[in-house]
């Protein structure tokens, strides 16, 4: 499992031939984004001002969760690239339809992120309000790691979708799910950094 290196082991193998590749990073990047967040709390929750704060626990809670989710990711995300990078480096032809299923297994672990992140920096921008001046940068600079991992899903997510064969429609249903996703996501960024 991926999550059980070192970082300087993940690293040499991001560098590496196979996988992990982007995914895998956008996972990684939007966990140590959580992880932040969750510090953040720790110090509030640790200040009795906050003792009576009731989001503060459902807050943990919640990234307690989202991050399990981003590290599951981050080896799902490996598990598909295996799958899908020797089709892009080899002249073997898939018919249409297996092709197709490739691409939506890995555009889901990549909404998935995305989804995952979008949540956390919900968080984020509820706990700036609750949050000691000196943690504000903390919750923003962990905000801002969800934010590039989310916009490194959808990148990735944009690449695939112009990949899916004698599909329109669903090209379009999945451009639009991308394109609201980021304009969402542009809004509560903007948010968060404006606090």
């Amino acid at each position: 499992m991926l999550k059980e290196l070192s970082v300087g082991e993940f690293l040499s193998k991001l560098s590496g031939e196979k996988a992990p590749g982007s995914g895998s990073a956008a996972a990684l990047v939007g966990a140590c984004g959580v992880s932040l967040l969750m510090l953040a709390l720790h110090l509030c929750s640790a200040n009795s001002k906050y003792d009576s704060e009731p989001p503060i626990q459902r807050w943990q809670d919640e990234l307690a969760s989202i991050k399990e989710t981003l590290e599951k990711l981050i080896d799902e995300d490996a598990v598909v690239m295996e799958r899908v990078l020797p089709l892009f480096l080899s002249p073997i032809e898939l018919e249409t339809k297996e092709w197709n299923r490739l691409l939506a297994e890995a555009m889901s672990v990549s909404f998935a992120t995305a989804d995952a992140c979008f949540a956390a920096m919900g968080i984020a921008k509820d706990m700036i309000q609750l949050a000691e001046p000196n943690l504000v940068c903390d919750i923003r600079f962990a905000a801002l790691n969800c934010h590039t991992a989310l916009q490194g899903s959808m990148m990735l997510n944009q690449t695939n979708i112009d990949l899916i064969r004698e599909q329109g429609d669903l090209k379009a249903h999945l451009n639009e799910r991308v394109s609201v996703l980021l304009v969402k996501t542009k809004c509560l960024v903007d948010l968060i950094l404006d606090e």
